[in-house]
């Protein structure tokens, strides 16, 4: 006897949809945050503390929606 309750197509989506933004929030923290930081500093000049402000709202961000996008996710 199984106590598991069965696999639907909305659970298998949402799992989907958080994992791929799992997926996308670690590739943004992995290579996007050098990429922006060297950006900003070459292009504009920008200081130390200027590239850590950018970097923590852009981290922030990203963090909300791969808790949000899964949440507003329609479970049909």
């Amino acid at each position: 006897m199984s106590l598991s309750p069965p696999v639907t197509a909305g659970r298998v989506r949402n799992s989907v949809l958080s994992s791929s933004a799992a997926l996308f929030w670690g590739l943004q923290f992995a290579f996007l945050n050098p990429a922006l930081a060297l950006l900003l500093v070459a292009l504009y000049n920008a200081t130390a503390a200027d590239v850590g402000w950018v970097l923590a709202l852009y981290n922030a961000s990203g963090f909300l929606a791969a808790i949000l996008v899964p949440a507003w996710a329609p479970e049909a």
